[in-house]
C-alpha cells in the first residue's frame, strides 16, 4: 500500500519514520488534528479557521529525521453527512445537498486562491449503507453521476492526487490524537482500559525476556506468539473497555482479548499469569444514563432558572451514547427527564459546537410508543406545538438557552404504567439524530403508594 488511514485516524509524530521506512507515502486523519497542529479553530466565523481560510483542503507534508510523509485531513462534516444524515433522505436530494456543499467550498477556495485543493471525505466503508434505502445504491449512483457531470470537480484517490505532483503545504508538527475528539480518550484513562494495557504490557515484556533467554526456541511457535501480541495490540479491544461503548458483545470481547494474551504463554509452553483468567470489565451502570431520584417541578422558561431545578431528574448523555460509530458533531449534549403527578418534563441541551440560532431552528419530535403511537412536534422558531398534527392542548415549552417542555401525562399513551419515548431532531423535514439511537427510553411511572421511581433504557 502507498498510503493508509491509521486505526481510528490515530496519528503522532513518532509513527512517521515507521511508516515512511515501510513505503507508506501518505496517511489521513481528521480536521481537528490539523486545527490543533496549526493552533487555529476548525470551524468558526474566524477568517483564520480551517474552513474559512481553505487550509483544510490541501495536502500537507511532514518531515521527521529525514523521513517524509504526506498527510490529508478529512472534512468531518461532509463525511458525517454521508455516514449519519443522508440515510434518511431522498437519494437525489441528498446527492444535491452534498454537491451544493462542495460547490460552496469550491467558490471559497477560488476566492482564497488555494493551490491544488483537495476535499478529503473519509468514513467507515461498511457501516453506513445498512441504514440507507437499497443499501445506499440509489444515493451512490446519484452522487457519482453528479460528480461526473460537474466540470469543476474531479473524483480522485489520495495516491492519484499525489501522482499529479501537487504543491504540498509544510506542516511543522503533528498534534497526537485520533479522529474522535482529537485525543485517545476512548482507549486510555478508564480503569478497565488501564488494566488491559497493563496486561498487554506485561505479556509483551515477558515474551521479549523469554526470547532472549531461549534463543533456540521453536521459531514457528515464537512467530505464533508474536502474532497473538500483534492481534492484542489492535484498536478494537480498548474500544469496548471502559464506559465509552456498551454493546451486547462486550463480555465476549473481554474474553477474546485475554485469550490472545494467554495464547502467548501457551505457544511458549508456559502458564499464563492469573489475571488473564479474570474479566477486565467490571459491572457498571451504563455511562450515558442516570435515573431520577424524586419528583421535579421545573419552571418552563427555556433557562436553568436555579441549580436544583433539574437536579433530581434523570439524564440521557448523548455525547457518550450511540452505536459503535462516532459523529464528529453531536447536535445534542443530552436530555433530562422527570415528572410530577400531572406532567412529564423534558429538558434538551444543545451540543457544544451547535450555535443557538441553529438549535432554535430545529424541529423536536418526541415519539411515544404505547398501545398507540403519538408524536409531539415542537417548532420553537415558529412557537408551534403539535400532537399528531393538531395543536397540543396543555403542552408548554420554551427555548432560550435550553429547550424545556411540560407534557400532560393524560395526553401520553402508556402500556400499563410504562411510557416508551424517543427524541428525533429534524431540520426541516429531514431527521438528523435520534435518541436513543436504536431503542426507546422506558419511563416507568410510580405506582400509587410506592416510593420507587424506576427508569430503564
Amino acid at each position: 500500500p502507498r498510503g493508509m488511514w491509521p486505526s481510528e485516524g490515530s496519528v503522532a509524530e513518532e509513527i512517521v519514520p515507521i511508516l515512511a521506512q515501510n513505503g507508506i507515502e501518505w496517511m489521513a486523519t481528521d480536521e481537528e488534528i490539523l486545527a490543533s497542529s496549526l493552533g487555529v479553530p476548525s470551524r468558526s466565523g474566524d477568517s483564520n479557521s480551517l474552513i474559512s481560510s481553505g487550509q483544510l483542503y490541501r495536502g500537507y507534508q511532514f518531515e521527521k529525521k529525514n523521513d517524509k510523509i504526506t498527510i490529508f485531513f478529512r472534512d468531518h462534516a461532509l463525511s458525517d453527512n454521508i455516514g449519519f444524515v443522508y440515510s434518511g433522505w431522498n437519494a437525489a436530494k441528498a446527492a444535491d445537498d452534498f454537491l451544493g456543499k462542495l460547490s460552496a467550498i469550491h467558490s471559497n477556495l477560488i476566492a482564497k486562491n488555494v493551490i491544488n485543493p483537495i476535499v478529503p471525505v473519509i468514513l467507515d466503508g461498511e457501516n453506513a449503507w445498512e441504514y440507507y434505502q437499497n443499501d445506499g445504491h440509489d444515493f451512490l449512483d446519484a452522487l457519482y453521476q453528479r460528480i461526473s457531470d460537474a466540470p469543476w470537480i474531479e473524483a480522485t484517490t489520495f495516491s492519484g492526487y499525489l501522482d499529479s505532483k501537487p504543491q504540498l503545504a509544510p506542516l511543522k508538527k503533528i498534534f497526537p490524537g485520533s479522529w474522535i475528539s482529537h485525543n485517545f480518550a476512548v482507549w486510555i484513562g478508564h480503569p478497565e482500559d488501564n488494566k488491559a494495557w497493563d496486561m498487554l504490557s506485561k505479556t509483551r515484556e515477558d515474551l521479549v525476556s523469554f526470547e532472549k533467554i531461549n534463543p533456540n526456541f521453536d521459531r514457528v511457535k515464537l512467530a505464533q506468539a508474536w502474532k497473538e501480541i500483534m492481534i492484542a495490540e489492535g484498536s478494537d479491544w480498548c474500544w469496548w473497555f471502559g464506559e465509552d461503548h456498551v454493546g451486547p458483545h462486550n463480555d465476549e470481547f473481554d474474553r477474546l482479548f485475554r485469550s490472545h494474551l494467554a495464547n502467548v504463554y501457551y505457544f511458549t509452553n508456559r502458564e499464563p499469569f492469573v489475571e488473564l483468567f479474570q474479566p477486565v470489565r467490571s459491572n457498571f451502570l451504563m455511562a450515558h444514563f442516570t435515573k431520577p431520584v424524586d419528583y421535579i417541578k421545573p419552571t418552563v422558561d427555556g433557562r436553568v432558572t436555579q441549580y436544583y431545578e433539574w437536579e433530581q431528574a434523570g439524564f440521557f448523555d448523548c455525547a457518550k451514547a450511540g452505536s459503535t460509530m462516532h459523529k464528529a458533531e453531536r447536535l445534542l449534549n443530552g436530555w433530562w427527564f422527570g415528572y410530577d403527578q400531572e406532567f412529564l418534563y423534558f429538558r434538551v441541551d444543545r451540543g457544544v459546537t451547535v450555535p443557538l440560532e441553529r438549535f432554535t431552528g430545529f424541529t423536536f419530535e418526541f415519539e411515544f410508543q404505547g398501545e398507540t403511537k403519538v408524536a409531539a412536534r415542537l417548532r420553537p422558531s415558529q412557537n408551534i406545538a403539535e400532537l399528531d398534527g393538531k395543536p397540543a392542548k396543555g403542552l408548554q415549552f420554551a427555548l432560550k438557552e435550553i429547550l424545556e417542555v411540560a407534557m400532560p401525562l393524560s395526553s401520553i399513551p402508556t402500556i400499563g404504567n410504562l411510557i416508551s419515548v424517543r427524541l428525533i431532531i429534524k431540520e426541516g423535514e429531514e431527521a438528523l439524530e435520534t435518541w436513543p439511537p436504536t431503542e426507546t427510553l422506558k419511563v416507568e411511572l410510580p405506582i400509587a403508594g410506592s416510593d420507587d421511581i424506576p427508569w430503564v433504557v
